[in-house]
């Protein structure tokens, strides 16, 4: 029973963040200096996110393109990274 209460808040955080701040949370996190192949780093991000599929994958994808037009993360050729 302890442990579930450990990994309870952990969980519950990851539901609390934006489409957004789970991308930037994932290449800050876990990717590398070459970033993340597009359709990976939408599929890991929408499945963060509780919901329907298709919505998920839908709030992911609106949110990278803001995220693109911002110049938060750059595109070279299908990776995608954080602007350093």
């Amino acid at each position: 029973m302890r442990h579930h209460n450990v990994d309870m808040p952990i969980h519950m955080r990851r539901l609390d963040l934006t489409p957004r701040e789970i991308l930037v949370n994932i290449l800050e996190d876990e990717g590398d200096d070459l970033g993340w192949e597009e359709e990976t780093l939408i599929l890991e991000a929408a499945m963060r996110l509780a919901g329907s599929p298709e919505i998920c994958l839908r709030m992911i994808k609106i949110a990278l393109n803001g995220l693109l037009i911002d110049g938060v993360v750059t595109r070279d050729g299908r990776l995608i990274c954080l602007r350093e």
